[in-house]
């Protein structure tokens, strides 16, 4: 994938806060260090 994810589950927590403008909360320190190096790179860039 992508992003070097074993599965979509957590793409799709990604996809789902950045859609609904939500926060996501989580203890597990791998996945938001993966969650927020994707967020970046999905930023608009002008």
């Amino acid at each position: 994938m992508e992003h070097d994810w074993d599965t979509l589950r957590d793409a799709g927590y990604l996809a789902g806060s950045k859609l609904q403008a939500d926060a996501l909360v989580t203890l597990d320190s791998d996945l938001a260090t993966r969650l927020t190096a994707s967020y970046l790179s999905l930023r608009w860039k002008p």
